[in-house]
């Protein structure tokens, strides 16, 4: 389906729920509140909805949105959700439009805009412009926390051309650009960053040291006080080592949950992860495994699998 048909769709109805997956990142985030913004701009009842916590860095970023009385929704609308099951909760509900970036997207609506970009919050971008939605202050600085997040500061392999226009488009909206960047990469508590530098001690190498891995358990984040919704950053923490081209963290959620994140350079990540029933980009992908119970028989059984990839 076309930007100008979806475009179409939210400038004749009026009241709207947007959905995106379970611990929601940056890019979630941002295109989510952004859209609700830009829809409720235009005089629409919107509202986001998610279906667990997420990092605290990202609350200044849901006190932007305006929290509207209760109302009946009659449109729903996933955002950055490449498969319907990482609603949690909300896997029941009905999509009526999905908006999305991910290569293996199998989220079934009606209504489908999904379009390979660097994050899914320039898709919402080119949906606004569409829309002749003027961007303010509030939904430019949505924009630029989905961008700079989903890109790594600009520094994956996911940017291109169009990201940079974009940036330079929006850029002297966002009216506290560096306090917005202190908020996202730089406020880290002394606890958090006790516990990084643990866990980088505790880094395991495989295939010649191409292959980092890393496992989190709940005791260790018992230990250092440290919540499940915190780990979103610790992802590409193996590949900041020279000579790691793979780079796998293992997290506990639960007593049998363990959620895998998956980051190479080499276009490596995606292919691993499917292996596993996961999905994701090419370069940063993920899987969840529930048939352990132990953290060290996880590692074991991913170490069994990939090592007949490589």
């Amino acid at each position: 389906m076309s930007i100008s048909e979806i475009s179409e769709i939210l400038i004749k109805k009026n009241n709207f729920a947007i959905l995106t997956h379970i611990f929601p990142d940056g890019d979630a985030i941002g295109s989510s509140c952004a859209l609700c913004l830009a829809l409720q701009k235009i005089g629409k009842n919107a509202m986001t909805v998610y279906g667990t916590e997420f990092s605290k860095k990202l609350n200044f970023v849901l006190d932007l949105v305006e929290k509207k009385e209760k109302f009946k929704p009659e449109v729903f609308i996933s955002v950055d959700l490449s498969d319907k099951k990482l609603l949690g909760k909300f896997s029941d509900y009905k999509i009526d439009i999905c908006i999305d970036h991910h290569e293996n997207n199998s989220v079934y609506a009606k209504n489908k805009y999904n379009v390979k970009s660097a994050s899914n919050t320039e898709n919402i971008y080119e949906l606004l412009k569409e829309m002749k939605i003027e961007i303010d202050n509030k939904i430019a600085t949505c924009i630029y926390v989905g961008i700079a997040t989903d890109t790594g500061r600009f520094k994956f392999s996911n940017v291109t051309k169009r990201t940079f226009e974009i940036m330079a488009e929006i850029f002297e909206k966002i009216l506290n650009f560096s306090d917005v960047n202190y908020r996202l990469f730089e406020n880290n508590s002394k606890n958090f960053m006790i516990f990084q530098s643990e866990l980088i001690s505790r880094f395991e190498y495989f295939l010649d040291e191409t292959c980092c891995i890393l496992s989190i358990d709940l005791e260790l984040m018992d230990k250092f006080n440290v919540s499940y919704v915190e780990l979103d950053s610790i992802s590409n923490l193996p590949l900041k080592i020279s000579g790691v081209e793979v780079g796998i963290v293992i997290k506990q959620k639960n007593e049998n949950i363990f959620k895998v994140s998956v980051r190479s350079f080499n276009g490596e990540a995606l292919k691993i992860c499917k292996k596993f029933g996961g999905g994701g980009h090419k370069n940063a992908s993920g899987f969840e495994i529930t048939e352990f119970s132990d953290i060290e028989n996880v590692k074991n059984y991913i170490l069994k699998k990939i090592m007949t990839h490589f």
